[in-house]
This record gives structure tokens, sequence and C-alpha cells, in this order.
């Protein structure tokens, strides 16, 4: 083996070396890779079902509003009716009142106009009586 040969062989070992640390670190570097690519993919995978689960969550709270919705506009619906039921009530109470107040005004006049005329026949009576 010559001088040449023996210098040749050294740079050739020291290339293998440091060939298999570079090739050590590079697997190194693929392995934190792969267990990265590991976690981001779990990652994915939880987040995608929180997004189909936060989906089907607001799918059902947009069907309970619409529900709600109808609802609502039902009862205002009815509370509508009601209160021109309760405004045609109330016209036909005051309605009823004043006509009420008119026979009652009517009634105090007719008796009224009876107790002149008990008070006439009384007087008449009274007359009647000392002849």
């Amino acid at each position: 083996v010559t001088l040449v040969d023996a210098a040749k062989k050294q740079k050739d070992v020291e290339a293998i070396s440091v060939l298999k640390a570079e090739t050590s670190h590079w697997i190194e570097s693929l392995k934190r890779m792969q267990s990265a690519a590991e976690l981001f993919g779990n990652l994915l995978y939880k987040t995608q079902k929180e997004c189909e689960r936060e989906r089907e969550v607001h799918t059902l709270l947009q069907a309970e509003n619409d529900e709600i919705k109808k609802s609502l506009i039902h009862n205002v619906a009815l509370l509508k009716i009601s209160q021109v039921d309760g405004k045609e009530k109330d016209r036909k109470a005051k309605e009823a009142i004043a006509n009420l107040e008119a026979e009652k005004s009517e009634l105090i006049t007719k008796i009224k106009k009876k107790q002149r005329t008990v008070e006439k026949l009384r007087s008449l009576l009274y007359k009647t009586k000392k002849k």
C-alpha cells in the first residue's frame, strides 16, 4: 500500500464518516418531520371532526331559530287579531254604555214626569177631600 493509497483511503474513511454523520442527521430530521406530520394529521382530523360537529350544531340551532321565528310571527298575528277584537269589544261596550246612559236619562225624565203627575193628583185629591 502506497502512501498515496493510504492518504486516499484515509480521505475516503473521513468522507464516509462525514456522510454517516450527515445521514444520521437527515434520518433524525426525517423522524422529527414524520412525527410532526403525524401530529398535524391528528390535529387536522380532530379539527375536521370538531368542524363537522359545529356544522351539525349550527344546522340544529338554525332549525330551532326558524321554528322560533315562525312561532313569533304566528303569535304576533294572533296578538293583532286579539287587539282588533279587543278594540271592537271596547267600541261595542262604549256604545252600550252610551245607550244605557241615554235610556237612564229618558227613564229619569219619565220618573220626574210621573212624580209631577202624582203630586198633581195628590194635590187634587187633597183639595177634593177638603170640599
